[in-house]
């Protein structure tokens, strides 16, 4: 219960500071049409999902994650259900729970095209009593759910 209230809390905060630095901005997106979509935690589930509709909303993406078999076959799956053009898809190798990882990763990205819009989907977790998580386990899930380590220059 505890992990599905701090998801949704993590969700509703992400959210919220959408809302105020686009209000700040006056910045809309209205389409996604050549887009750079730039989104972790990419190479199944929601991300993976996320990159789809972008792409066939016309958007390139990048898609990031840690590993690196697994963003290679959401590449061709991605391909194969979009049926557009692999030059649309970047990946990344990134553990967002290391800033330098993380950190490269968005730039690289950059250069490649200036990024729209980052999407920050990247999530894990540990079950077990608190006091019985190892410490490494409780600071990769605070470092990857909770901390954004993506420097922009």
């Amino acid at each position: 219960m505890a992990v599905i209230v701090t998801c949704i809390g993590a969700a509703l905060a992400g959210l919220l500071l959408v809302r105020i630095f686009s209000a700040k901005k006056n910045r809309v997106i209205m389409t996604l049409d050549q887009k750079h979509i730039f989104i972790t935690g990419a190479s199944s589930g929601i991300g993976l999902a996320t990159a789809k509709q972008a792409l066939l909303e016309g958007a390139f993406v990048t898609i990031s994650a840690r590993n690196p078999a697994k963003l290679s076959q959401a590449v061709d799956e991605l391909v194969k259900d979009t049926n557009c053009n692999k030059e649309k898809i970047r990946l990344q190798v990134a553990d967002v729970s290391h800033r330098e990882s993380i950190t490269s990763a968005v730039q690289e990205s950059f250069k490649w095209k200036p990024i729209d819009v980052l999407i920050c989907n990247a999530g894990v977790t540990r079950g077990g009593y608190f006091d019985e998580v190892p410490i490494e386990d409780q600071e990769m899930t605070v470092n990857t759910n909770l901390l954004v380590y993506a420097v922009w220059k």
